[in-house]
């Protein structure tokens, strides 16, 4: 009978060394993240201009999509197989496509007042 108690105790504290691995990795990925994006905003282009920081948060969100597009299209073993994703998880369900606008738009928001206090340090 103690066996098992001994494998919950063993899951858990791997659970729980997982959980804190993450939570170091977020912290490590939002490090990163705004020391790369001060950086940037040190480098002025060889015109002597800077980029707009919409600019930059719509071509970052470019990046991702094609990420993610690649990946689908891996996975699902051709473009035919993206197409498919995108007509039944975001053209078919419409009015929860319309809801995730929303945080989308927050979240370009919330980008691009990041930026703009980077620019500001």
């Amino acid at each position: 009978m103690t066996q098992p108690l001994k494998s919950a105790t063993g899951e858990a504290d791997s659970a729980q060394r997982i959980k804190y691995l993450v939570l170091a990795l977020l912290v490590v990925q939002n490090v990163a993240t705004i020391l790369s994006m001060k950086q940037a905003s040190r480098q002025p282009a060889e015109d002597g201009r800077q980029a707009l920081t919409t600019s930059i948060v719509v071509m970052v969100e470019l990046f991702k999509v094609t990420i993610c597009s690649l990946e689908i299209i891996v996975r699902k073993k051709g473009i035919y197989g993206l197409y498919s994703e995108i007509s039944t998880d975001i053209l078919s369900k419409r009015t929860e496509t319309a809801m995730m606008m929303v945080p989308c738009f927050l979240y370009f928001v919330q980008n691009n007042l990041l930026l703009l206090a980077v620019a500001n340090l």
